[in-house]
């Protein structure tokens, strides 16, 4: 077998030679060398994928409790290259071992490494020792263990993660400062002033580090919550909670270029 069948793979979106937009599969490099005990399939096959990233010249899935990440500068091939020795540039393929269920969701990769996030965990992977991503100088480590929403991924603000943790009631907006393997990351529960506020049916997220806001909306309603804050280089000096009532139900929300959308 090949190991990879392209029409339950992700596919792409890409302008192709003759320079108009095509949507189909990707072109997965199959097994090479080796069989399927001697290079065995990546850990996504026959499992869901949930996420996929772009980090250190690789192509990363999430699939249940792993992390797959393809070989370096080959993002399609998600097989080792020799059958004889492991080489730096071979796929890495990782659990998250824990004492409980790990279903990894959603990820933000950063400088010095991966925070992945699972409903009720969080998790670090890094090389701490060569900074670099290989099959043998990879670690992952539990980090924290915070409730995350399934369907909204967290993102970036700033020097910060914000992601969102949901009551039977309201919403929580958390973030989350990670210190890689060595340390426990600082987590604060920002919307803590305005406990009960913010209604539980909040369903998308969006950030804009440059002009320091976080805005939470719910699909369908015209409501739109924002948190604003200003950061003098090493501490928040202001934040403030907003509601804005649009005239119409709210479908998407994004900020692109310092404008929103």
């Amino acid at each position: 077998s090949s190991g990879i069948n392209p029409a339950t793979m992700p596919h792409r979106l890409f302008v192709n030679d003759s320079g108009a937009w095509e949507f189909g599969p990707c072109p997965w490099d199959g097994r090479l060398v080796g069989s399927e005990e001697t290079s065995p399939d990546p850990s996504f096959i026959g499992q869901v994928i949930k996420a996929s990233f772009y980090y250190n010249n690789r192509l990363g899935l999430l699939s249940e409790s792993n992390v797959i990440m393809s070989r370096a500068r080959s993002v399609y091939n998600f097989f080792p290259e020799s059958q004889l020795t492991t080489l730096d540039s071979d796929p890495i393929d990782l659990n998250c071992n824990s004492t409980r269920p790990v279903e990894l969701i959603d990820v933000v990769p950063q400088p010095a490494g991966l925070v992945l996030f699972a409903g009720r965990e969080q998790f670090y992977l890094s090389a701490p020792e060569t900074g670099v991503l290989t099959p043998a100088s990879t670690l992952v480590k539990g980090i924290s263990n915070y409730e995350c929403d399934y369907n909204i991924s967290p993102l970036e603000a700033g020097t910060s993660i914000g992601f969102v943790s949901k009551m039977p009631d309201y919403t929580r907006l958390m973030l989350m400062e990670a210190q890689g393997l060595q340390a426990e990351p600082t987590v604060v529960e920002i919307s803590k002033a305005v406990t009960g506020w913010m209604p539980g049916n909040v369903t998308m997220m969006a950030t804009s580090p440059q002009n320091s806001f976080v805005i939470l909306a719910s699909r369908d309603t015209r409501d739109m919550y924002l948190y604003r804050f200003y950061n003098d280089g090493q501490e928040d000096k202001m934040q403030a909670w907003q509601r804005w009532r649009l005239p119409v139900n709210i479908q998407a929300c994004n900020i692109v270029n310092d404008l929103m959308f």
